[in-house]
C-alpha cells in the first residue's frame, strides 16, 4: 500500500470564489492571485516529491486526512479549502483523479498565525 505525507506551509485558498468567467467565451478560469498561489504549492510539492523519489502517479482509490491551521480567524469554505487541494494532487500528479478520493477525513486544528499549514497524509485503500 502506498501512503504519502507532507505538507503544505501556507494558508490554504478556496477556489470557488477565485474563478471567473469571460463574458465573451463564458470560458470559467482562476483568479491570477488563485493560479499563482496554485502554481506556487504545485511547484514546492513537485519539489519534495522529486527529492524523495516519489514517481509513480497513484491510480488506486485512496483515503486522505488533512490537519488544517488557518492563519488568521476568518471564515472559511472546507468544501471549498478540500476542492484545492484535489485540483493541487491533480496538477502536481500525485493522484490521476481527485475521484480517487473514497474517504476524507478533516481535522481544523486551529490558528496558528505565524505557521498557517495543512498536513496532509494520502494512502492507498
Amino acid at each position: 500500500m502506498t501512503s504519502l505525507n507532507f505538507i503544505i506551509h501556507e494558508q490554504l485558498k478556496g477556489g470557488k470564489n477565485s474563478m471567473q468567467v469571460d463574458p465573451r467565451s463564458g470560458r470559467h478560469y482562476p483568479k491570477k492571485a488563485w493560479a499563482d498561489w496554485r502554481n506556487r504549492v504545485v511547484a514546492d510539492l513537485r519539489f519534495y516529491l522529486n527529492q524523495i523519489g516519489f514517481k509513480e502517479i497513484i491510480t488506486k482509490p485512496c483515503r486522505i486526512t488533512v490537519k488544517y491551521w488557518a492563519g488568521d480567524n476568518r471564515r472559511r469554505d472546507i468544501p471549498a479549502l478540500s476542492d484545492s487541494i484535489f485540483h493541487i494532487l491533480e496538477r502536481a500528479q500525485i493522484v490521476k483523479d481527485d475521484f480517487q478520493f473514497k474517504t476524507m477525513v478533516w481535522g481544523y486544528m486551529g490558528v496558528d498565525k505565524v505557521n498557517a499549514r495543512a498536513e496532509i497524509i494520502i494512502e492507498e485503500l
